[in-house]
């Protein structure tokens, strides 16, 4: 599913703003369809980039709100881990080896305190210190990475624009 955008909007927008603009339409897909058969009426039909962009954008716009959402996000990745294969393709897809080796040492120590990943309490969270000052560090260091990884993924647009935009010529 392509995009329209005037060349002047296009390169206008900012880094997370193109991301965005170029997922926005799938993400709003998969909530109308409520994920119902997504995968097999919307998402095969993506581009190998727009998969990858997809997973990214699914997971990090959640994740990183808080360091709740980071640690509730990341444990379901261990529930579903079709999920977990699917966003570690992303991140390869856009060569980024840096989040996806942080990615890989926080669920190892997540399955380290033994969480149960179908209800990865968030009371166990506000009670144990240790657990909350890893979390903690690991979501400040993951919303870091994510900025060099939101450039990398606008930088792979910018590229491969005819894999994500239809260019038009005239100003919206």
């Amino acid at each position: 599913m392509l995009v329209t955008l005037s060349k002047i909007k296009f390169n206008s927008l900012s880094d997370a703003d193109l991301c965005w603009a170029c997922i926005e339409p799938s993400i709003l897909a998969y909530k109308q369809s409520k994920g119902i058969d997504f995968t097999e009426s919307h998402y095969r039909n993506l581009s190998k980039g727009q998969q990858a962009l997809f997973m990214y954008t699914v997971y990090f716009k959640h994740a990183l709100r808080s360091k709740e959402e980071f640690y509730w996000w990341t444990v379901h990745l261990l529930m579903f881990r079709k999920a977990w294969t699917e966003l570690k393709k992303a991140l390869q897809f856009f060569n980024d080896q840096a989040m996806i080796h942080h990615l890989e040492q926080f669920i190892s120590h997540i399955q380290s305190w033994d969480i149960d990943g179908e209800n990865p309490s968030l009371s166990l969270l506000k009670k144990d210190l240790v657990l909350q000052s890893m979390v903690v560090s690991s979501f400040n260091a993951a919303q870091k990475l994510s900025q060099q990884t939101t450039s990398s993924i606008s930088n792979y647009i910018r590229h491969h624009v005819t894999e994500f935009i239809q260019l038009k010529n005239e100003i919206d």
